[in-house]
């Protein structure tokens, strides 16, 4: 049994390592703004959106409290994503739909995040001469930066429910 619980720790530091080798030290990882499309109100930075499978969100404080929540009356379960309600844009004057908040149910270690539409975003950063450019992308697929995957399982929180 002991056995077992250190080949899995070494599987999911092996992992970790993996993933932050990949993601950290990738080129195409940019710096940059993310803002609502309808108004320019400012969002959050370019390095907080991650992605997991067709998802695209942020999970970031700083992100929460630059937009509203309107949170329906019983949450929307499809397959492994329990909807929670809306995020609007933060400008009171604004309030455009953003996407949407949301939790993997089969990833209990990630908190609620809010899911972002693409269309509804316009992203600023530098472009191949280092002049800064505002870019909209119709989809999450045609966007021209990298953007990082969801860290695997967070090894604290696995440890800690195995004991």
């Amino acid at each position: 049994y002991m056995k077992n619980e250190i080949i899995g720790q070494w599987r999911l530091e092996a992992a970790k390592r993996a993933y932050l080798l990949a993601n950290l030290s990738d080129p195409e990882t940019i710096d940059g703004k993310v803002s609502c499309r309808s108004c320019d109100y400012y969002l959050g930075e370019l390095s907080w959106i991650r992605k997991r499978n067709n998802n695209y969100f942020v999970q970031q404080q700083q992100f929460i409290e630059r937009i509203e929540i309107e949170r329906y009356p019983t949450e929307q379960i499809i397959k492994e994503i329990q909807l929670n309600g809306k995020i609007r844009c933060g400008n009171k004057q604004c309030r455009e739909e953003l996407g949407g908040l949301q939790l993997f149910r089969d990833r209990p270690d990630v908190k609620e995040m809010c899911a972002l539409k693409c269309k509804q975003l316009k992203f600023s950063y530098r472009n191949k001469d280092g002049e800064p450019q505002v870019f909209i992308f119709k989809k999450w697929t045609d966007v021209k930066f990298k953007v990082l995957d969801l860290e695997p399982i967070n090894i604290d929180y696995t440890l800690n429910n195995q004991q």
